[in-house]
């Protein structure tokens, strides 16, 4: 016979972050031995006193091991949420509350009529749709940043992911080892998606000496302001000695930028030994893209054995330019916005920050040269970046 059983937790006040994580810890708890629990939780605001709900559904057989792991579960669970009423109710009105020995039972009687459950909606999940590493709660351990002597530089305009607010830090146990949980705010101020790659933690203990490292890989996007969480497996030690802990972030992104738009006079080159001239060019207005860079060009065109048109671009960063390199590349159009030719470039960036210069030429006929009217350069790039996310102070406890 199919016997299906219908639960719900009950309280006016809604759950508290650390209660919808002891929640999801007792469904997961239940669920990797009784496979159909898997409670519902109310994760937003919702419009009735439902906390948690769900609905079993199998062969009755009063004998079955699952039916008594079913009612324990369903004991724990008036245990998990203070204040909250954990109601029950089966096909065959079974299932009731046992005074005598506390504990849900097969009764012969179910103490709540028949009901309906809440209707799916966003506010509402399954444990089992959440990542397994889930967290609701607030912070257990605060973290406040440390004063720490910043190093010399001049950056100039020069911009890097970096938290509006200090990270949260929590201990969690696995087995002999800890689990040093990070979650933060990102934010990215390059206007284009970031490639996160990997975050370094340097602990520190009460002297500010370094005392493990720990790494994590994280392969994850990030938008404008994004949210971030990650577990790193650490020692009890290195944990109990923690006072401090440094975060460094390794990154990448891509981005496409105009560096110039630049219009011509008609072009003539002359057919003698001085085969390459500066042409007169004047710059149009473009938006700036997300690199701050100062491009001065310059355009020349002649002929040998053929026409050409060469380009020589200086790109000045007005920012800490290392870890910067990629194509520019150059298109010639005629009056009416055709294509007349291309040509592209790599380009490397100093560390030191000197601008680089490169020159881009297009072979053209003599006879087309005269028909350039409009020259569009544009930078393709790729940046990797280390960054100094700060340092922080600990409220971890001894472990």
């Amino acid at each position: 016979m199919n016997w299906t059983v219908s639960y719900r937790l009950r309280r006016e006040t809604p759950a508290t972050p650390a209660e919808l994580d002891a929640l999801a810890r007792h469904s997961r708890a239940i669920h990797s031995s009784l496979h159909d629990y898997d409670l519902v939780i109310a994760v937003e605001a919702v419009d009735d006193d439902v906390i948690a709900h769900g609905q079993l559904e199998r062969y009755y057989d009063p004998d079955d091991n699952d039916v008594r792991l079913l009612l324990d579960a369903l004991t724990q669970l008036r245990s998990v949420v203070p204040d909250g009423r954990v109601e029950v109710h089966d096909d065959y009105d079974l299932i009731g509350w046992n005074g005598t020995s506390a504990r849900f039972d097969l009764m012969g009687h179910c103490d709540v009529p028949r009901f309906d459950l809440p209707s799916p909606s966003g506010s509402r999940r399954k444990v089992s749709d959440l990542p397994d590493d889930h967290e609701f709660s607030p912070p257990d351990w605060t973290a406040r940043p440390v004063a720490v002597a910043p190093v010399a530089r001049d950056d100039g305009a020069d911009v890097a992911l970096h938290l509006p607010e200090a990270p949260v830090f929590r201990a969690r146990s696995e087995g002999y080892w800890r689990q040093l949980s990070v979650q933060t705010w990102v934010h990215n101020p390059h206007g284009v998606l970031a490639r996160l790659q990997r975050l370094r933690v340097v602990l520190r203990d009460a002297e500010g000496r370094a005392l493990d490292v720990l790494d994590e890989g994280l392969h994850q996007l990030v938008a404008e302001v994004q949210f971030l969480s990650t577990r790193c497996a650490v020692s009890p030690g290195s944990l109990r000695e923690a006072r401090e802990a440094e975060l460094w972030l390794e990154y990448d992104y891509e981005v496409r930028q105009p560096l110039a738009r630049l219009s011509t006079a008609p072009l003539q080159p002359r057919l003698d030994e001085t085969y390459r001239l500066a042409a007169s060019v004047t710059a149009e207005d473009i938006e700036t893209g997300p690199l701050a860079l100062d491009v001065t060009a310059r355009v020349f065109h002649g002929h040998h054995h053929d026409g050409f048109l060469q380009v020589l671009l200086e790109l000045t960063p007005r920012f800490s330019a290392g870890g910067l390199s990629g194509q520019v590349r150059v298109l010639a159009k005629d009056e009416t916005g055709m294509a007349l030719g291309a040509d592209e470039v790599s380009v490397a960036f100093p560390t030191d920050g000197s601008a680089p210069v490169v020159a881009l030429s297009i072979d053209l006929p003599r006879t087309r040269i005269d028909q350039v009217r409009h020259l569009e350069i544009d930078l393709e790039a790729s940046r990797d970046l280390l960054v100094h996310l700060g340092r922080f102070a600990l409220g971890l406890p001894a472990t």
